[in-house]
């Protein structure tokens, strides 16, 4: 004789495929997970925004005027590479971040023609030149002061004593 089934317990549904603690069967629900790993492209995306930057704030530019520029020159240099100003603000985050002394440096490799025996190691003309070369390290985190911040000691005393004038002669004259 066929046995009626049991009625389920609500605490111990049994729903086939499913397990009481974890789904069996079925991979975890969302996007996958990549473990931290990213493209190369991605890479270099961070090392050519850091030199960009870096260039962009060497010459008395502003942080937001250097962020717009290192969008401008990335976008100029690989232009189908995704690229915003989040983003850059993102990579120098995470690459050189407030309150930590070292930092990772790029520079660009200079563009001087290569040497006569590098030439022939490598099997090129002479007179050849590389191609593009960044060149990345640790160093010390860039200060960059401000723009409009006095430069000398003589300037602070300067602002400093004219500011406490206006305010000890004001009451006077009324």
């Amino acid at each position: 004789m066929k046995q009626a089934p049991k009625a389920a317990h609500r605490n111990n549904i049994h729903l086939g495929q499913f397990d009481r603690h974890r789904r069996v069967g079925m991979g975890k629900r969302g996007r996958p997970t990549k473990n931290g790993l990213q493209p190369a492209w991605m890479l270099f995306r961070c090392f050519l925004v850091l030199h960009a930057y870096n260039e962009a704030r060497s010459s008395p530019l502003k942080h937001s005027s250097a962020v717009t520029e290192a969008v401008a020159i990335v976008k100029k240099t690989w232009p189908d590479m995704p690229i915003s100003e989040t983003e850059v603000k993102r990579i120098l985050a995470k690459f050189q971040p407030k309150g930590i002394p070292v930092a990772v440096k790029v520079r660009k490799a200079s563009d001087s023609p290569l040497r006569p025996a590098v030439c022939q190691v490598m099997g090129v003309p002479e007179g050849s030149k590389m191609k593009t070369t960044y060149i990345f390290g640790f160093g010390p985190r860039p200060q960059y002061p401000r723009i409009n911040a006095p430069t000398s000691a003589q300037e602070l005393a300067a602002s400093c004593f004219s500011v406490a004038q206006i305010d000890f002669l004001g009451p006077k004259q009324c």
